[in-house]
């Protein structure tokens, strides 16, 4: 199971959005609310044209969006998984238009994270966040030293996929 999360997260870290999603911008106020993760969508071509797809059900797993800009996760993102944590962890977020940015704490970097998703849907049920390739160079631009194994790992994953999506959706309590 562990290898499955490890799959995801770096489908997270490294994922590269060709459409064109337009929607309108969002304030603070508007992801105010708990939303289960609900399924991953995964899609990735290799420079090989090897071709992997899936939507992989999730369960357990939420986060809760305060209207102050701070939020609470059971969701633990490190650098190389996402899985369920033990317990509840808190951090604050901001909205810029279709952008989501959580301060988020990376356990195998030891430090903060500005983790970058954009905001591809939002409902009154519904939450879709996006996670590609250039979000991935913001969350981790100037974080992570190109030469230790952490940055080998995000520049092999951007070297190595021409397609690299992944869609997180959640449902709103």
């Amino acid at each position: 199971m562990k290898p499955l999360f490890l799959l995801i997260f770096f489908g997270l870290i490294s994922c590269s959005k060709k459409e064109n999603n337009t929607i309108t911008p969002i304030s603070l106020l508007a992801l105010n609310g708990t939303y289960d993760l609900y399924r991953i969508d995964f899609k990735s071509v290799g420079k090989d044209g090897k071709t992997s797809e899936s939507k992989t059900p999730v369960g357990a797993m939420h986060y809760t969006f305060n209207s102050d800009g701070t939020f609470q996760t059971t969701i633990h993102c490190s650098l190389g998984e996402i899985r369920a944590r033990t317990g509840t962890s808190s951090g604050t977020y901001s909205v810029n238009n279709t952008k989501l940015i959580l301060g988020e704490f990376d356990a195998i970097l030891r430090k903060p994270i500005p983790l970058n998703m954009l905001i591809t849907s939002s409902t009154e049920n519904e939450l879709k966040l996006y996670f590609g390739l250039n979000e991935m160079k913001e969350t981790y631009n100037g974080v992570v030293n190109p030469n230790t194994y952490e940055g080998r790992i995000i520049n092999h994953w951007q070297t190595e996929y021409s397609t690299y999506d992944q869609t997180l959706v959640f449902k709103k309590k």
